[in-house]
């Protein structure tokens, strides 16, 4: 993606006006590090109301051969929109979220596969991002983007999805369909993210911390099944919903580092029907 920084650099060059925790933390902007502290007030959720979450998160009730979808590939991030030294902080936060979910991690010079970018005018950018090449988003894909740039959502989010072998690594051949025998009670075969852009609207983001804007990045980056203008639920809180200048968490929730580890741990072939579930084994186990 690195002739498209270009390029983009004359659709949207601005500089947030983020608030004074993100300035006092740009000591922090080249290590990446995490503070993990995790401060719980009253009770905790109980299973059934961290999984019925994680249920409505994943778009409902999903099929027992539905799979799960993630990246398989080494996580690449690129950010775009904000002052260098902020996106090498988002970049590092993003990548540090990844490493704790066990997510594999690209070293060294590698291909963005997931791009978080930042403007006043998202059309424009997702414009841009298109003319530069348009396999960065499927058609089906671009009919719901379009409806929710039109609506004015803060954030617009799509990944390039890829069949994949049962091992998650080698893309299925044309024609796969016809090779593949159904079973009922696992998927025929992998579903991996190969791409995942997320669209930030900055006039959504003046008030908002660098912390937040990283995490709920991730979430958007790494879980392709969320949405989260479905997300009802007070208990148990999440990053994700709302996504508001004087609403919503802070930083990710005990319940978003449960979800991320539950889908990073599940075997390739594991139905999605299983990872509510597997979030709420994931819940219970964090100190």
């Amino acid at each position: 993606m690195r002739g498209f920084q270009a390029s983009f650099a004359v659709v949207a060059t601005i500089t947030l006006a983020f608030g004074g925790t993100a300035h006092a933390q740009d000591d922090q902007a080249d290590d990446g590090d995490i503070d993990e502290t995790i401060i719980v007030d009253g009770e905790l959720p109980d299973e059934d109301e961290v999984s019925d979450a994680a249920r409505n998160l994943t778009q409902g009730a999903i099929g027992m051969t539905s799979p799960i979808i993630r990246y398989y590939d080494p996580l690449c991030v690129q950010v775009l929109g904000v002052n260098e030294r902020f996106a090498e902080y988002v970049r590092n936060r993003v990548i540090a979220n990844a490493r704790e979910a066990a997510m594999p991690v690209a070293e060294g010079d590698c291909e963005a596969n997931g791009i978080i970018l930042v403007g006043q005018e998202p059309r424009e950018l997702y414009d841009a991002l298109i003319d530069y090449n348009p396999r960065t988003v499927s058609p089906r894909s671009s009919s719901r983007v379009r409806r929710e740039m039109s609506a004015g959502e803060p954030a617009i989010v799509w990944h390039v999805l890829e069949p994949r072998d049962n091992a998650g690594i080698n893309p299925l051949p044309p024609g796969w369909q016809t090779t593949i025998v159904p079973s009922r009670t696992r998927p025929a075969y992998v579903v991996a993210a190969k791409l995942g852009v997320v669209i930030l609207d900055a006039d959504h983001l003046v008030g908002m911390d660098l912390e937040r804007l990283s995490d709920y990045a991730t979430m958007r980056l790494l879980a392709p099944r969320l949405i989260p203008n479905r997300y009802e639920i007070e208990e148990p809180r999440s990053i994700i919903y709302p996504f508001e200048p004087d609403l919503g968490e802070g930083e990710m929730t005990r319940f978003d580092r449960a979800y991320l580890s539950a889908l990073y741990s599940m075997q390739p072939q594991a139905p999605a029907n299983r990872l509510p579930v597997a979030v709420a084994r994931a819940f219970e186990a964090e100190e």
